[in-house]
């Protein structure tokens, strides 16, 4: 990533994996995806924003605080899942001076679709989601990610994890980071797979 122009188009940045890219490109826009990694966290971390925030977010706004992102022409976030995307589009729509379209669901269908979504459905029907496959594949243990920071994904994790102990199912907790590699300690990871391994065997 460069912040020199890739092109005469009109240029957006994106954050949310669910950004339209196929029908915002064919419009004739280049998409630039604002994502980075350790080194622009630490910079995020230094001018001041919270640890505890989604690193893909923070890692963004530290990159465009190292000038790592081309000019963007136009900003484009959605509300789903969290909160996050338009918050940190938000900084740089006022770092940059440019438009910033937050995109809601214009579809009647497409917005029903995502609000079954088990992801934000009560937390007792992901339990219930997640029993039936158990009982339906005849699961024996769990294996689970926790994205540290966020808190959209792991806020109900305690919770779920105590009643599949309670049934059973070996539950293990894999905690990380998706952008801050200090967070991960490769011996903790092998040992607790390690141990994860024999109980299941």
């Amino acid at each position: 990533m460069t912040n020199e122009r890739i092109d005469d188009r009109v240029r957006f940045g994106w954050l949310c994996s669910y950004t339209p890219l196929e029908i915002l490109a064919a419009a004739g826009l280049t998409p630039v995806r604002m994502d980075a990694g350790s080194e622009e966290s630490y910079t995020a971390d230094r001018i001041g924003y919270a640890v505890d925030t989604c690193s893909a977010h923070r890692a963004a706004l530290g990159a465009e605080e190292l000038g790592l992102y081309p000019h963007a022409d136009l900003l484009i976030s959605t509300t789903h899942f969290c909160d996050g995307k338009p918050k940190c589009n938000e900084i740089f729509k006022e770092k940059y001076e440019i438009p910033f379209h937050l995109i809601d669901i214009p579809l009647r269908s497409i917005a029903e679709w995502i609000l079954d979504s088990r992801f934000i459905r009560p937390v007792e029907e992901r339990l219930k989601a997640i029993l039936d496959w158990i009982e339906d594949i005849q699961i024996d243990g769990v294996v689970s990610f926790t994205h540290l920071p966020c808190r959209q994904g792991n806020g109900a994790l305690y919770w779920i994890k105590e009643h599949l102990t309670e049934k059973g199912i070996v539950f293990m907790d894999l905690q990380a980071d998706i952008c801050d590699p200090s967070t991960f300690s490769q011996n903790n990871t092998r040992m607790a797979t390690e141990n994860y391994i024999e109980i299941m065997t």
